[in-house]
């Protein structure tokens, strides 16, 4: 089968980017023939590059020549969409459609149904514009954080509902979870075009730790962002100052830092494996939707137990490899950490439930059949 992907990468390399290269390599071992056809937000700098980017979302030219072209020296038999926005635009669908290429699209995040794609502003669940023709939120609650963004996000997101473009030319939704699909079905997706294709571990490629390591510290990576809930985090460490905490990932950390927190910073994947390795449980203290949380299922397969909230997909994804939390809630979080870390054999069943849980659930083997089976142009 020849499969083309089609991706705008973000500005910062982030965790669709990660998708789509291992997306691109277990097509590729599996058999398939597979191009990509990508583009970067990075090219768009300063107002210009807002404006440019304002109007190549609803139709790019030089997108639409590139993907007749790929389409015509190609011969794709099925098309897999990831981001579109701002640089190549919803346009290349019905050029895919009618050169008969099937398409299907890996929904990362909830941007079809909400413009700044998180359902989540101002510190809290936000669902206005899902509810249908409230695009106009966006602007007027300057959801993305810029008068330009949202302004064309709102129109962009407007347009998309009104053209039906996306339910009219992809032929497949792949959503990341349950969850997701329900969120999306019940913003008016079509239900019976959405299928529920989880994130995936390459087991095979993997890092190995470089050493035993202790498992002495309770972990945290991600951004440290606000709708990840580093305040909710920050807050539940004061009232554990006898653990030790190390927080990885890139962002600035808000004020008032708790001194039995290490900032790690932005680490590589053989990092990672030190990190996660050497971690008794990885807390999560996200207050948004999450659609999957690739960092639930990276702890788990390195044997550390997760703590996670009770919201959007992740108790759906951790199963009985985490024990859970009502989202925002501080004192509760430091209560399940501090039952996790005083009892070890609590510690290793609940470890080797998550680990049980990626063997069944979440390998490159079972991700790879259920892409093809979403794509199967004999349908």
């Amino acid at each position: 089968m020849r499969i083309l992907l089609i991706h705008n990468d973000y500005a910062r390399f982030g965790g669709e980017e990660v998708v789509v290269a291992l997306q691109r390599r277990l097509l590729e071992e599996a058999g398939c023939e597979v191009a990509v056809m990508r583009r970067s937000s990075a090219e768009l700098q300063g107002w210009r590059g807002q404006l440019r980017g304002l109007f190549s979302a609803f139709y790019s030219r030089s997108a639409v020549r590139e993907v007749r072209r790929t389409v015509r020296d190609f011969r794709p038999d099925a098309a897999i969409v990831h981001n579109l926005f701002p640089l190549i635009s919803p346009a290349v669908l019905p050029v895919l459609r009618r050169a008969g290429v099937r398409v299907a699209m890996t929904v990362h995040n909830f941007r079809l149904v909400c413009p700044n794609g998180l359902l989540f502003n101002r510190g809290r669940i936000c669902e206005r514009c899902a509810s249908g023709w409230r695009e106009f939120n966006c602007l007027l609650h300057n959801c993305c954080g810029s008068p330009y963004k949202s302004l064309g996000y709102a129109l962009h997101s407007l347009w998309a509902r009104a053209s039906g473009c996306y339910v009219r030319n992809v032929e497949v939704f792949m959503a990341l979870s349950e969850f997701q699909r329900d969120k999306l079905a019940e913003a008016g997706l079509p239900r019976g075009k959405i299928v529920v294709v989880p994130n995936c571990l390459d087991v095979n490629s993997m890092p190995l730790p470089s050493a035993n390591v202790a498992r002495d510290y309770v972990g945290f990576v991600g951004r440290l962002s606000r709708e990840k809930g580093v305040d909710v985090l920050f807050e539940a460490v004061r009232r554990l100052p006898h653990i030790r905490f190390r927080v990885a990932g890139a962002g600035d950390a808000p004020d008032g830092k708790p001194e039995n927190v290490e900032l790690c910073g932005f680490l590589d994947r053989g990092q990672l494996a030190d990190f996660y390795s050497g971690a008794s449980m990885i807390a999560v203290t996200s207050i948004c939707y999450e659609t999957f949380c690739l960092t639930l299922i990276e702890a788990m397969y390195y044997g550390a137990p997760t703590v996670v909230p009770q919201i959007g997909a992740m108790p759906e994804v951790v199963g009985r490899g985490g024990v859970f939390y009502r989202a925002g809630d501080a004192a509760e979080l430091a209560a399940r950490i501090e039952t996790l870390w005083r009892d070890g054999a609590l510690r290793a069943q609940v470890a080797k439930e998550g680990r049980r849980r990626i063997l069944e659930h979440y390998t490159g083997q079972q991700y790879v059949e259920r892409i093809l089976h979403a794509v199967d142009v004999n349908k």
